[in-house]
């Protein structure tokens, strides 16, 4: 699915390797049908426009449960690095309002837990799950708070 040079969606051919439906799929909800895709792509060209022009109406998605209700304020949780946040829930609202230029917004924060990431680091024998990374990670959620056991290059 695309957008074509006039702006209208465009269908390509279903990838053989998505021709089986798998749990949690888009084969498996419909969507990699010509008309589910179409709906798909329409309902979110609608939520983006209608959160443009401050329009709250809800907007109708084919799996309504995959979706937050209309109205609700994104989740966000914190994370174990101070200032930094990750979306639980919301993400396309949060996408949408960012590229039209809102840098603030409100949402429901939750309770400081671990990022994927942080948990993986956790995990490392040589850090005894405390905040310490045993070689340099180029990410946000690794500050200056996160205390750097060793180089890289100290082992090469």
């Amino acid at each position: 699915m695309c957008l074509d040079d006039a702006g209208r969606f465009a269908t390509r051919p279903i990838p053989r390797r998505l021709s089986t439906p798998r749990r949690g799929s888009l084969r498996a909800s419909g969507y990699v049908t010509r008309d589910g895709v179409l709906a798909q792509a329409r309902a979110f060209a609608t939520l983006y426009e209608r959160i443009r022009t401050g329009d709250h109406t809800e907007v109708r998605f084919g799996t309504p449960e995959e979706h937050s209700p209309g109205g609700s304020m994104p989740v966000v949780h914190r994370t174990l690095t101070p200032g930094t946040m990750q979306i639980v829930h919301g993400h396309h609202r949060l996408a949408i309002a960012w590229v039209l230029g809102q840098r603030t917004t409100r949402a429901v924060v939750t309770a400081a837990r671990p990022t994927e990431l942080q948990r993986l680091a956790f995990g490392v024998k040589q850090t005894k799950e405390l905040r310490e990374l045993y070689q340099p990670i180029d990410s946000p959620e690794f500050d200056s708070t996160w205390r750097l056991t060793r180089q890289c290059d100290d082992r090469m």
